[in-house]
């Protein structure tokens, strides 16, 4: 049997996850981000009535410490740190074998794919993780524009790194691509 679990962090590739894997466990993770509490509630929207993991990493990363710009805030190795954390939590909990599903995906120029969203990454972790384990990306040859959830799901996602409640800053990077391809 293999169990799949969704690493979540409530945008729009989570709701694609959770929406073409109906079966699959939701776990998401408190590691200190900025817009934690939104990224769960909107985990929890997408779940609809399947029940969502939280693990927390509390002060794993401090925002301020982070590296900060007008448009992005980058956590250098968070999927790595994530991942990790899915397949410990995973290999105490589950019986057998565990796929990790993870939203990275393309992006139009290679210079803004961060390393741990790359497909080089992706084969590095599962040389790393447990003969039990696998991380999947479905997406990691799609452009986001492809991989667009459903239009009744679009409302329950979150996407902005700043925190900011209800549609987000809108001027973060996340912000541009959500209004760019969700909108």
């Amino acid at each position: 049997m293999v169990n799949k679990v969704i690493l979540s962090g409530g945008g729009n590739e989570s709701a694609k996850l959770i929406e073409t894997y109906p079966s699959a466990l939701i776990v998401t993770i408190d590691y200190g981000q900025r817009a934690w509490r939104q990224e769960l509630e909107a985990t929890k929207r997408l779940a609809g009535n399947r029940d969502v993991i939280t693990l927390k990493a509390s002060g794993v990363y401090n925002d301020t410490r982070a590296v900060l710009s007008n448009t992005l805030i980058e956590i250098p190795n968070r999927n790595m740190m994530l991942v990790s954390m899915v397949a410990a939590w995973a290999i105490s909990h589950l019986e057998g074998d565990v796929e990790i599903l993870i939203g990275v995906h393309k992006t139009i120029n290679e210079a803004d794919l961060m390393w741990d969203c790359s497909e080089d990454w992706v084969k590095a972790m599962n040389k790393a993780l447990p003969h039990n384990v696998q991380l999947v990306a479905p997406f990691m040859h799609s452009l986001k524009r492809g991989i667009l959830c459903s239009p009744s799901l679009r409302p329950l996602t979150y996407s902005c790194v700043r925190g900011v409640e209800g549609e987000g800053c809108g001027e973060c990077e996340k912000c541009r691509v959500r209004q760019k391809y969700l909108h």
